[in-house]
């Protein structure tokens, strides 16, 4: 855990709840304010953590590069991020309410649905699970803006030579990202 968040939170690495069963969604009322942001942040590392083990999760990510050569990590992340691409939808959270549902949760939605639907911190948790399942090195890029605060949150994963960031709430291409007046980077 980073050190700001646990100060934030006042909690140890030990002190944090643990994520709720497959296919269960946790709503909690957080703080409208950087506690908030980091008990957010907290949650999302959690679960990518804990469902990065999820034999769905594995089994789905492994069909999804199978036709990758063997440690090619850029081909993973693009055939996992175009797979995803088109087998999600963003939408927004309740009004007042924060709601993160777990990876594996949105693997059934997708395979019973065929297209699963979730904000950008649930976009974002999914493939960064998906790719923490492979090995893959990756962190969270948060951007926000001047008198607004941290508003967004997308994957960045290491391709071998570079960090290459991957956003599914808006939709951009392998690489791309929005402008935003500042970032924060949270390693997984």
């Amino acid at each position: 855990m980073h050190p700001v968040i646990a100060r934030l939170l006042g909690l140890g690495h030990y002190g944090v709840t643990p994520p709720p069963a497959p296919g269960q969604a946790r709503r909690t009322p957080i703080p409208n304010d950087m506690r908030g942001i980091a008990f957010e942040i907290l949650k999302m590392k959690d679960y990518v953590l804990h469902f990065s083990g999820d034999p769905l999760v594995i089994t789905t990510a492994r069909k999804i590069v199978r036709m990758c050569p063997p440690k090619d990590l850029r081909c993973e992340q693009k055939h996992i991020f175009e797979w995803l691409k088109a087998h999600t939808r963003y939408v927004l959270d309740p009004r007042y309410r924060e709601v993160l549902v777990t990876p594996a949760r949105l693997l059934k939605e997708i395979a019973q649905y065929g297209v699963a639907q979730e904000d950008c911190d649930g976009l974002a948790t999914l493939l960064a699970t998906m790719l923490h399942a492979l090995g893959h090195h990756v962190r969270f890029r948060f951007g926000g803006t001047k008198g607004i605060g941290i508003h967004h949150v997308w994957v960045r994963a290491w391709n071998g030579s570079r960090w290459v960031d991957m956003d599914l709430a808006e939709q951009l291409r392998y690489g791309q990202h929005k402008t935003f007046d500042f970032y924060m980077e949270e390693e997984i």
